[in-house]
């Protein structure tokens, strides 16, 4: 689903992407050629299917200095890459609301997910680092769904493939109504 992205540098080149603003769609961009940059952008997201997020990065990516925003939706997905650096990043999260996919079960939004769907080892995501980034999560529930779970994560990891390196993150997770069904944590191990 990162192929459909409204802006897609799909080549096996790098691509250097610096100084826009991606607002509105299903998902931003998608950079998949290897040792691509993207720095000093913001990203404002309106995501309501899944897998649609702000921005996809390849391998070798360099992800910096950059605001991810959505309106409803998440930040940044990475599948089976390897040597990526995400770096002093501001990102700002919010559970969505009910989406045509997903309105009557659980349903999360991300500021990063790291996926490789549990490849082997040496096939998924590795050397993947997260470092010196400041996230700010807040879970706000849909209580006219009452089947319906909405969550929030910074990071949502759910690897086989690597090693990934998280560290030196500021984290802020704020529950708007913490005795209700939303749930919002800096990270999420599934």
């Amino acid at each position: 689903r990162q192929g459909d992205q409204p802006v897609n540098l799909s080549g096996p080149g790098a691509s250097e992407v610096s100084g826009c603003e991606f607002i509105g769609g299903q998902g931003n961009m998608t950079a998949s050629g290897e040792n691509s940059s993207i720095h000093d952008n913001l990203f404002v997201n309106r995501q309501m299917v899944t897998n649609h997020y702000s921005l996809g990065v390849g391998s070798g990516g360099k992800v910096f200095n950059n605001r991810f925003e959505p309106e409803t939706g998440s930040g940044i997905l990475i599948g089976k890459a390897h040597d990526v650096d995400i770096y002093d990043n501001v990102f700002r999260v919010s559970t969505s609301p009910p989406t045509c996919e997903y309105g009557f079960e659980d349903y999360s939004v991300n500021a990063i997910r790291i996926t490789d769907y549990n490849a082997a080892p040496g096939q998924g995501a590795s050397d993947i680092r997260i470092y010196d980034n400041r996230f700010f999560i807040t879970a706000t529930d849909y209580p006219e769904r009452e089947s319906y779970l909405p969550m929030a994560y910074a990071v949502f990891l759910s690897v086989g493939g690597g090693t990934c390196y998280i560290h030196d993150n500021e984290v802020t997770v704020e529950h708007k109504a913490p005795e209700s069904k939303a749930l919002a944590a800096a990270f999420y191990v599934g």
